[in-house]
Parts: structure tokens; C-alpha cells; sequence
């Protein structure tokens, strides 16, 4: 099924309590490896060992107040939603928080939060579709 992300949402556990981001405009994540190197002398090819794994994204919305700002000091659940309507998020995770507000001419006023993982990103929507 193919889905377009105009109704995607990110809701985080804060003190307990699933919080939406307010009128989400997108958001992204990116995981990544540790490339360690495992070159040796005589070898015609760079060869690498991976070591750990670690996750990171942001999203921009509109309309958002100040409420950001006093969970910058707390890693949160974080809930990423291809689809406001989809019973279970497409990527979990626990991550710390950066805001950044942002005010343009001509544009609207706009705030991103970028995402900074702690532990494993998992999938929660892929695991459910697996066991059933």
C-alpha cells in the first residue's frame, strides 16, 4: 500500500503521556553504522567491521509554543507515524531533544526538533504485521 506522509504525525511519552507534535509538517530519521577499519597491509580492497548502530531525525512543525523547551533535559519516547490514523507507529525510540525556532518574512513561523537517539530505533508496526 503506498501512503502519502501529508498525514504523518510524531507523538512523544511525556511524563507518561503520549503528546502529539502540533501541525506536523514532516519528519525524517537516519540510521546509521559504525564503520570501523579492518585494513591490512598487502590487501587490494579497504575492508571495515561494523560496529554500533545509532539513530537521529528532527521534525518541523508550525504553531508550536515554548512546550519544547522544558523536556530538552529528559530523553523521551518518541512515536514516528507514517499515518496519523495507523495503530502503531512506524519507528519507536528513546531520544533527547533539540528545538530550534525559526520566524521568516514570508513564510510561516516554524519549529524543528531534531532527535537524538538513545538505544535501539525499532518498528514497532513492522513486529506487528510479523506475528500476525
Amino acid at each position: 500500500m503506498k501512503k502519502k506522509g501529508q498525514y504523518a504525525k510524531v507523538a512523544m511519552q511525556v511524563d507518561g503521556t503520549p503528546v502529539d507534535v502540533l501541525e506536523l509538517r514532516e519528519w525524517s530519521i537516519s540510521v546509521s553504522s559504525e564503520k570501523i577499519d579492518a585494513n591490512v597491509a598487502g590487501e587490494d580492497w579497504a575492508d571495515h567491521v561494523i560496529g554500533r548502530y545509532s539513530w537521529e531525525g528532527e521534525a518541523t512543525c508550525v504553531s508550536a509554543d515554548q512546550f519544547w523547551l522544558k523536556h530538552i533535559t529528559k530523553k523521551l519516547t518518541i512515536d514516528f507515524f507514517d499515518d496519523a490514523n495507523d495503530a502503531e507507529p512506524s519507528y519507536q525510540g528513546t531520544a533527547s531533544i533539540d528545538f530550534e525556532h525559526s520566524t521568516t518574512h514570508d513564510d510561516l513561523i516554524e519549529n524543528s526538533l531534531t532527535f537524538t537517539g538513545a538505544g535501539e530505533l525499532t518498528s514497532p508496526a513492522e513486529d506487528a504485521q510479523t506475528s500476525s
